[in-house]
């Protein structure tokens, strides 16, 4: 079945492109909070248990500045997001190393939550990081949650490109566009710090 449809929410707009044996499940999402608070998202492809959101932002600081942060200076984040980012420390390794492994702190709808993430990729000629979720409150629900964010110049500003690939612990899980409306927050408050800074 494919659904396609807009929403306008606060900050910017939300399309459901795909979905795949999900059937009323995408519209039940959809009457809730949604991925897209900020910019645009997509759910690209749902098949029951694994699949892949997406979503994108304008912001006004440089997508050098933004990769930065996100491949080498994560434990600038909670001064630019402290209402939403607690504290990020290094489990493993360092702050811009493959397999370096970083404990998060963080608050999303009202509750205090952890992850334990690992970083996989680092691309600085495509500006772009990718993390493994590997323990914490999102795997509770999650049994493979990979978001990678993407910093593309656009003038003096950037577009951050956010996208998660993901597998269910089972069917009745929702798709986390939740979590990637979370990032795309949190990613709003790194980008306007930036050029206060």
């Amino acid at each position: 079945m494919a659904l396609s449809g807009k929403l306008e929410n606060e900050l910017g707009k939300s399309k459901v492109v795909e979905d795949k044996a999900l059937s009323g499940k995408v519209e039940d999402a959809l009457s809730g909070k949604v991925a897209g608070e900020l910019g645009k998202s997509k759910v690209v492809e749902d098949k029951a248990l694994t699949g892949k959101v997406e979503g994108e932002l304008e912001l006004k600081a440089s997508a050098d500045d933004f990769f930065e942060i996100f491949s080498s200076k994560n434990h600038h984040i909670p001064t630019a997001s402290p209402g939403k980012i607690q504290q990020i420390s290094v489990h493993e390794g360092d702050w811009e190393t493959l397999g370096s492994v970083t404990i998060w702190n963080y608050v999303m709808n009202g509750k205090a939550e952890t992850i334990k993430m690992k970083i996989i990729a680092i691309d600085k000629e495509k500006r772009l990081v990718t993390y493994d979720f590997l323990e914490g409150d999102i795997m509770k629900e999650y049994k493979v949650f990979k978001p990678t964010i993407q910093a593309i110049p656009k003038g003096k500003g950037s577009i951050v490109k956010w996208s998660a690939e993901y597998e269910k612990l089972n069917d009745k899980i929702p798709i986390p566009d939740h979590l990637l409306a979370f990032g795309m927050s949190f990613s709003e408050d790194i980008g306007n710090h930036l050029v206060s800074a």
